[in-house]
């Protein structure tokens, strides 16, 4: 065997072995795991200009939505002109399944995602740090994420780790 090939070897086996280490070290506090979890609706004040935060809608906020009351209450602070068929994937979400995060946060070039950590989901907002935004649009994204697996009870964290109210 030439040193060459040897190496090369090597060099794959590492390879193999760091990517399971740092896929482990990511699934135990790097970040945290990744539920089960799917995009049930996104909604931007780029198309519904009455979407946002504010002194005048304080209700509409990063969230975690239980029960069939909480979601009654998400769905009032919705700005009329977002259609009932958009509506109605809220109202989808099997909540006896499922628990809805509803991450609302300006949208900067970002992505939004859920992770579970230390027993608690947490809402994770991605962005491009090469882009500069002297104003951002305010982003609603409504995830489902399983309850299989999750604690009782489930406590949503935001971005700097503090849990929502």
């Amino acid at each position: 065997m030439t040193p060459l090939l040897r190496t090369t070897r090597g060099t794959a086996a590492l390879a193999a072995v760091t990517a399971v280490v740092l896929g482990s070290l990511a699934a135990c506090g790097w970040g945290g795991a990744e539920p089960a979890s799917r995009l049930a609706a996104g909604w931007s004040q780029g198309n519904y200009r009455d979407l946002h935060e504010g002194p005048d809608n304080p209700g509409l906020r990063t969230r975690l939505v239980n029960d069939e009351g909480q979601r009654r209450e998400l769905l009032g602070l919705l700005p009329t002109a977002i259609p009932a068929a958009e509506r109605a994937k809220v109202q989808s979400v099997d909540l006896a399944q499922e628990v809805i995060v509803v991450g609302v946060y300006p949208n900067c070039a970002s992505t939004s995602h859920v992770t579970a950590q230390e027993g608690s989901l947490r809402l994770v907002v991605e962005r491009d740090e090469g882009t500069m935004c002297t104003w951002a649009p305010t982003q609603v994204d409504v995830w489902a994420v399983s309850r299989e697996g999750l604690s009782a009870p489930i406590v949503l964290r935001d971005q700097r780790g503090a849990p929502t109210t």
